[in-house]
């Protein structure tokens, strides 16, 4: 089993960087007055049209914030409304430890994640010391696709370089495991570096 894994991707959120959507409802409603979960759920909850659109560049950065402006009759500058959703994140150390391994072990890694454009650049400027760990950071804004999609996972493969039978994949997600597997991928589901540890070991790659 060791010798056919020659990629390991993981995800960003709940993986490597914990986040937290009531840190940014509080600041919204401060500024705005309104209920700062709904605004939260109404732009950037997985399932809605709103956070696919924002997730695979269908709706820029400028267009979501015009957007929220208009749905919810808020008059906020584009900074202030951006800065009260992106710092959410705090780093996953034991993770990170993990990761640092697997570099120092000469496994080449990716980061996979669905992310907005405003959240993937502020986790990239404020958490530099984590991506330099990986050879292929992918976002779903970058690509163009979104998981659980079979295209993502296509695409993340040829950016890495192998094919979808030589990557193993973690996601805190279930259906993020599920379509990485009907991808070709080798894909199991996060739940805490310990754990991750275990799966890893199992492979000969720690």
């Amino acid at each position: 089993m060791a010798s056919s894994i020659q990629f390991v991707f993981f995800d960003l959120g709940k993986v490597l960087l914990h986040f937290d959507f009531s840190v940014a409802a509080e600041r919204l409603h401060a500024l705005t007055g309104l209920d700062g979960m709904a605004l939260m759920n109404a732009t950037l909850a997985e399932a809605t049209p709103v956070c696919e659109a924002v997730e695979t560049d269908a709706m820029s950065s400028e267009e979501l914030y015009e957007w929220v402006c208009a749905e919810f009759g808020i008059s906020i500058s584009r900074e202030a409304f951006e800065a009260a959703h992106r710092d959410i994140f705090t780093p996953m150390h034991d993770s990170w430890e993990m990761v640092r391994e697997l570099k120092e072990a000469g496994i080449r890694l990716g980061i996979l994640s669905n992310i907005c454009q405003v959240h993937w650049d502020f986790c990239r400027s404020e958490f530099p010391a984590l991506f330099t760990l990986f050879d292929v950071p992918l976002s779903s804004v970058g690509l163009k696709a979104r998981k659980p999609g079979r295209e993502i996972y296509l695409r993340a493969a040829e950016r890495a370089g192998v094919s979808p039978e030589e990557i193993l994949f973690f996601d805190d997600r279930p259906e993020n495991v599920e379509g990485a597997r009907e991808a070709g991928f080798h894909a199991e589901l996060f739940s805490t570096a310990g754990e991750a540890r275990k799966v890893l070991r199992a492979y000969g790659l720690l």
